[in-house]
């Protein structure tokens, strides 16, 4: 049986899948151009996990349910966290500086885990301990966290 979630959106980071793919479409290009100087393995190693950190890290997916806020990267699930309800003591809209960048970071404000954009939302927990998600709908997010904390 499949859980229903009160909340859940995907956001698409398709400047770091382009990225990613572009990269690794080069490096297949070079391994092939490059096969009189040697065996191509290490190049077509390297294009298989830059492909596989496109799949891990070219989505993130924020829900609610269950009694949790769970977020995951990708579409193989993982990197993935998530934290109880009971245990949020704040939760508020806020906007990442440019340099904080996308992906999983260390922040002067906790954890950041975003895939695009700069909008994100602080979540405070009852011990003390911040990270921050990103989200394309912040506002719609609050909206649904609030009245459950």
């Amino acid at each position: 049986m499949r859980e229903e979630y009160v909340y859940r959106e995907r956001q698409l980071g398709w400047a770091i899948v382009l990225l990613l793919l572009g990269s690794a479409l080069f490096v297949l290009t070079v391994s092939l151009w490059r096969e009189p100087l040697g065996p191509p393995w290490p190049l077509l190693l390297l294009a298989t996990a830059l492909g596989l950190t496109a799949l891990a890290m070219g989505s993130l997916t924020v829900e609610v349910g269950g009694g949790e806020l769970r977020w995951r990267f990708g579409w193989l699930g993982w990197p993935r966290g998530h934290v109880a309800l009971a245990d949020i003591a704040r939760v508020e809209p806020c906007r990442s500086k440019w340099w904080e960048g996308w992906g999983i970071r260390v922040t002067p404000n906790g954890m950041l885990y975003n895939i695009a954009g700069m909008d994100a939302l602080q979540v405070t927990r009852r011990d003390g301990k911040r990270f921050r998600l990103g989200s394309a709908d912040v506002a719609a997010l609050m909206r649904v966290l609030a009245p459950r904390l």
